[in-house]
């Protein structure tokens, strides 16, 4: 996913990008109420919560870079 950033840097074309789940269900995947395709996801060694406070930290940076 890609997002102009904001203000004078945006409309000089500068944009930030983030590598997403294509549906959009980053969220169900993580907490494997959704099941990806083989060799969609790889195994991980992190809790589940531990993967939900990554896949929110990300987000967040995403979001605070897009607007700084």
């Amino acid at each position: 996913m890609t997002a102009p950033k904001a203000g004078p840097a945006g409309r000089g074309g500068n944009s930030v990008g983030l590598y997403i789940c294509a549906d959009l269900d980053c969220s169900l995947y993580v907490r494997g109420r959704k099941k990806a395709a083989p060799g969609g996801r790889m195994e991980e060694s992190l809790t589940v919560e531990q993967q939900i406070e990554r896949l929110r930290g990300n987000l967040d940076a995403f979001v605070e870079r897009v607007f700084h």
